[in-house]
């Protein structure tokens, strides 16, 4: 007798099965990777959004007193990326008094998105020393 040498149906299968198991595993981990490289740009592009309106009106700190704003004022609304996540930019003016001569503004600065169903928020503080 001669023995047929060959794979059969069975082992084309589990050899199949073996590769799409794997195949979903790099695939979910780039899936992964994609919504996470996503979100570090949102939070990189929320923060320059604060930094460059904070530099655009360190000026102005001075023209507002702290009881303009006690609570927090939306100042800014649009989209961080090309894909849509909406941003809402919002300062909070308090006076801060330290010692016998020393008042201060403190400039708080928030900035909130919704990124994959998820409420996300940055909070920038800065101190704008001796006003009168």
């Amino acid at each position: 007798m001669k023995k047929e040498q060959g794979v059969t149906y069975i082992e084309i299968l589990i050899a199949i099965a073996i590769i799409a198991y794997v195949a979903l595993g790099f695939t979910q981990t780039m899936l992964n990777n994609i919504k996470s490289s996503q979100a570090s740009k949102n939070k990189t592009l929320a923060y320059n959004k604060i930094v460059n309106w904070v530099e655009t009106n360190r000026t102005d700190y001075n023209l507002l007193t702290p009881l303009s704003y006690p609570n927090w004022s939306i100042q800014e609304t649009g989209t961080l990326s090309d894909r849509g996540a909406s941003y809402t930019l919002q300062t909070r003016i308090s006076e801060l008094i330290l010692g016998e001569k020393g008042r201060y503004k403190k400039v708080d600065v928030k900035i909130s998105w919704t990124e994959r169903g998820e409420s996300q928020e940055i909070i920038f503080s800065t101190i704008k020393a001796k006003y009168d």
